[in-house]
């Protein structure tokens, strides 16, 4: 329901109130589930970054992959999860910019994707160190960003794939060569 409002009316008309009678529900039951407005949007950023995560991890164990590969299935799994929730995705991400606490919690999203990258590309990776973090923390933010005009339909889906991957594996290179930043 709460999607439903956010791609009818925008993220300012989702409230905890709205989301109660759209959803033909008493006001204390929304309250005592979500708490607060923030945490109405938590909720629902946790759901689209749960299934970004488990549908990038199923198709990697599918079968061992090249780097090239993996790359282009991290692109498309982080691509694809955008479009699916199209342009509520931005909206959603434009909304939890605001707050401390959401702030942190993306923040410990952001490390547990670098997690995430890390172990999918640990085969390709001697180290996963501060340099390594540095610039999975830079392609989190292409990958934010080209997902963000994918769903939003400023990019085509296989554009936004293809430089995603291309930035993944230029980025994978560049760490296998280059020593440590100081």
């Amino acid at each position: 329901m709460a999607i439903t409002v956010i791609r009818d009316r925008g993220t300012q008309a989702l409230t905890l109130v709205s989301l109660a009678e759209q959803a033909g529900v008493s006001k204390p039951v929304v309250y005592e589930h979500f708490g607060t407005r923030a945490g109405l949007l938590l909720a629902l950023y946790n759901e689209y970054d749960v299934r970004q995560t488990e549908a990038i991890m199923q198709t990697l164990a599918v079968r061992t992959h090249t780097p090239e590969e993996t790359a282009r299935v991290v692109a498309g799994g982080y691509i694809d999860c955008a479009v699916l929730y199209g342009h509520e995705y931005s909206a959603l991400a434009a909304a939890l910019a605001g707050s401390t606490d959401t702030n942190q919690h993306k923040q410990s999203r952001r490390a547990a994707h670098m997690e995430q990258l890390a172990h999918a590309f640990r085969s390709s990776l001697p180290r996963f160190g501060e340099h390594e973090r540095s610039v999975f923390s830079g392609l989190l933010g292409a990958a934010e960003s080209l997902s963000e005009d994918a769903a939003a339909g400023r990019r085509s889906r296989d554009h936004a794939v293809r430089a995603l991957s291309a930035l993944i594996t230029a980025a994978l290179q560049a760490v296998a060569t280059e020593p440590d930043l100081p």
